[in-house]
């Protein structure tokens, strides 16, 4: 990777090939960003199962929310075939287990399946040392942990996106009918609610629901822009309640522009920048220095803040996690 001087960094503590993963979770994002109206836009026919459905709301509390009813649903597809994603759930299996030898074994299986051949020699180079290694010395320290599982969850992810990607299928009218009834719906909504706020505000909804717990009204205008149904949380309900009895004018007045405001209408300058350190900060990039972090994102297609002190600020107060230093 070079910077801008010429002067070539060779970055070996990340996969060489997770900036493929992040180019397309990239794409992604400027997809919806170029969605004129940044909102949501089911047929009724699709809306009113959805509606009907009990325990839909706040679907993004969890990253894992009815993940399995859209792998499911990938599936049917035949997006990728059932076979393919059993080393995927056996790995996520056993990532809260400290049966770390048979991780390692599932390991072994996930990067054969790489096709890059320096990615693969990566994985290997980077795991054989916990092969003699003790669980108590993996768990020693909470940079030991992290180190490790940081390994393991990047090696997970880019055998997901290789199987995910590897063929393209065309959706049958039946595999709509299933979308439709299934919780698949569900995590579809998870993800493009979640991006929105992210595009718009570096922030997920989850956090912004965390501030709202807190009594920030900043944060409830910007999240009822992304989600109408923060509406429906207990907390915001009492705060309604508690301006309609006071009077509170100017809140109601906010409210409503935050609830008819388009949520891409004010994109945050730096929102994908945000949103790929959000997805794949612990998959490695936490261990990059300043300057390398922000030449790699630069090199996946990102204008980052101006390095070093915008970025470096950006990097403190979003991710909170210090850097190592160079």
């Amino acid at each position: 990777m070079k910077n801008a001087t010429g002067f070539v960094h060779k970055i070996n503590r990340i996969d060489p090939a997770l900036n493929a993963v992040i180019k397309i979770y990239l794409d992604f994002l400027q997809q919806l960003e170029k969605h004129s109206e940044g909102r949501l836009a089911f047929t009724q026919d699709l809306a009113d199962p959805i509606i009907a459905r009990s325990g839909w709301l706040g679907p993004y509390d969890s990253d894992l929310a009815y993940g399995q009813d859209l792998f499911d649903y990938i599936i049917k597809t035949g997006a990728v075939k059932r076979k393919d994603l059993s080393p995927f759930f056996k790995a996520i299996s056993l990532l809260d287990s400290e049966d770390i030898q048979s991780l390692l074994k599932i390991c072994n299986t996930l990067i054969k399946a790489l096709p890059e051949e320096d990615s693969k020699a990566f994985y290997v180079r980077n795991l054989k040392p916990y092969k003699s290694l003790d669980p108590c010395e993996i768990f020693a320290s909470e940079k030991a942990n992290l180190d490790f599982y940081s390994l393991i969850l990047s090696l997970i992810t880019r055998y997901l996106f290789v199987i995910l990607f590897r063929d393209e299928q065309p959706v049958k009218d039946e595999q709509i009918e299933y979308f439709q009834k299934s919780n698949a719906v569900l995590s579809f909504i998870n993800v493009v609610l979640s991006m929105f706020s992210q595009i718009a505000n570096s922030q997920t909804l989850a956090e912004l629901k965390e501030r709202i717990s807190k009594g920030d009204n900043k944060a409830l205008f910007k999240a009822v822009t992304i989600d109408k149904s923060i509406l429906y949380l207990d907390g915001v309900k009492a705060r309604v309640l508690t301006a309609q009895l006071t009077g509170d004018s100017k809140f109601f007045a906010k409210l409503g522009k935050a609830i008819t405001d388009n949520p891409l209408k004010r994109i945050g300058q730096h929102g994908k920048t945000y949103a790929v350190l959000k997805m794949f900060w612990f998959h490695g990039l936490y261990k990059l220095t300043n300057e390398e972090l922000y030449y790699f994102l630069k090199s996946c297609g990102l204008i980052p803040p101006a390095y070093p002190y915008a970025f470096e600020k950006f990097i403190q107060r979003h991710m909170k996690v210090k850097l190592v230093k160079a």
